[in-house]
C-alpha cells in the first residue's frame, strides 16, 4: 500500500511538472511609435504591455475600513467604466466576429502619489490576438492619457509601492 502511494505521488508530480512546462510563458518585444512593448504568451493567453510601465510595484486597491465590498465597487464602477469606454472606442469589442465568449483583462495603473493614469495591461485569450494588437493599445495608451483619468480616493495597505492597478473584465464574443 505504501508502494502504491508513493508511485501515484511520483506520477502526480510527474504531471504537475509537465503541465507547467507546457504553460511556460514566452516573452517577445514589439516597438511601435518608439515605445517597447513587452509581449508574454502561453498557447491559450496573451498579456501585452508597454515595457516603461512597472506592474511588478504596484498593488491593488483595497476597500477602507468599515467599507463593503459592493461599497468599494461602487466607488471605482465611474473609472471602470471610462477605462472601458477608452478602450471600446478603440477594440469595438462588440463587432468582434469570434466563435465563443471570451475574457479581456485590462488593467490600468495609477500613480500612488497623484492618482493620475500611468500605463495599460491588457491580458487575453489567444483567440482573439488579431484583434487585440499593439498599434491599438498604443492608441488606448494615447486615448488614456488626453481622457486625464485620475483614480481619487484609494486605499493600498502595502508601503513603498508606486502604484495602484484598477482592472476591469471585458466579455468578448457570443455566447
Amino acid at each position: 500500500m505504501k508502494t502504491l502511494g508513493l508511485i501515484i505521488i511520483a506520477i502526480l508530480l510527474v504531471g504537475i511538472n509537465g503541465l507547467s512546462a507546457q504553460t511556460k510563458w514566452e516573452t517577445k518585444a514589439e516597438v511601435y511609435n518608439g515605445n517597447e512593448y513587452l509581449i508574454r504568451y502561453t498557447p491559450r493567453t496573451y498579456s501585452i504591455k508597454n515595457k516603461k510601465y512597472d506592474f511588478s510595484d504596484s498593488f491593488r486597491d483595497t476597500a477602507f475600513d468599515g467599507e463593503s465590498s459592493l461599497d468599494m465597487d461602487k466607488r471605482r464602477q465611474v473609472l471602470i467604466e471610462k477605462m472601458y469606454e477608452v478602450a471600446n472606442s478603440v477594440f469595438e469589442f462588440n463587432k468582434i466576429v469570434i466563435s465563443g465568449r471570451f475574457e479581456v483583462i485590462m488593467e490600468c495603473l495609477f500613480d500612488i502619489n497623484t492618482k493620475k493614469y500611468a500605463g495599460v495591461r491588457f491580458i487575453f485569450d489567444a483567440e482573439i490576438k488579431d484583434y487585440i494588437t499593439v498599434p491599438k493599445i498604443n492608441l488606448v495608451e494615447t486615448k488614456l492619457l488626453q481622457a486625464g483619468l485620475n483614480a481619487g480616493s484609494t486605499n493600498i495597505i502595502e508601503q513603498g509601492v508606486e502604484y495602484v492597478v484598477i482592472g476591469a473584465s471585458i466579455s468578448v464574443g457570443k455566447e
